[in-house]
């Protein structure tokens, strides 16, 4: 139970548990009015904004775990073309479709590695707490590599790990990732709850 847990190096204790695509097709059907606002118009909004202000100017940018492209459709209205998202859910990938023309596939990354170039940028927003093993699907991307990612401040049902603070989140990360950023982000809807972690950091 969530009250015996350590208050420690929470990025390493298992919380909940790995949903495959089927539970989160049911998800995103269930949902979709939810899932189909506008990316600033959701909760994640300054989380949208501070990953938007982050991307380098060039280079190819690939999203994992796009669901259903509230930040595809964003990075569109923006003028970014060299795009690609991956999310594991089709029902999340053919929502997806319906709002850009930015390419958006079903791959689930746990079983089909990237095929990744050193000037591409990996956006992993609301991800890595929801894999079996992130660390080695991160380190089998190649060196210079950014990666921009969020990772929860709150336990749920399908978080596998959660963070308590930077600490936790360098202790982990920075096993592959030259981190030059981290930082607390709040929530659009729910301000002074700052839900998430926002990193930064390019592979070692």
């Amino acid at each position: 139970m969530r009250a015996t847990q350590p208050r420690r190096s929470i990025g390493d204790i298992r919380m909940g548990r790995h949903y495959g695509a089927v539970e989160y097709d049911r998800i995103y059907r269930r949902r979709k009015p939810r899932y189909a606002a506008e990316a600033l118009e959701t909760s994640q909004r300054y989380l949208f904004q501070l990953t938007l202000d982050t991307l380098p100017a060039v280079g190819r940018i690939v999203e994992i775990g796009c669901g259903t492209g509230q930040f595809t459709q964003l990075l569109e209205s923006r003028g970014f073309r060299d795009y690609v998202g991956y999310d594991f859910s089709a029902e999340a990938v053919r929502q997806a479709r319906e709002r850009t023309s930015l390419s958006v596939q079903v791959r689930d990354i746990e079983k089909e590695p990237l095929a990744l170039q050193a000037g591409d940028t990996v956006v992993a927003l609301e991800v890595f707490e929801h894999l079996e093993d992130d660390l080695a699907l991160i380190s089998e991307w190649p060196r210079g590599v950014l990666c921009l990612f969020s990772v929860p401040v709150f336990d749920a049902p399908n978080h596998l790990r959660w963070f308590l603070n930077e600490a936790d989140v360098r202790s982990r990360y920075e096993t592959c990732l030259a981190l030059s950023t981290v930082l607390r982000v709040d929530s659009y809807r729910r301000p002074g709850t700052a839900p998430w972690f926002f990193a930064a950091g390019r592979m070692l």
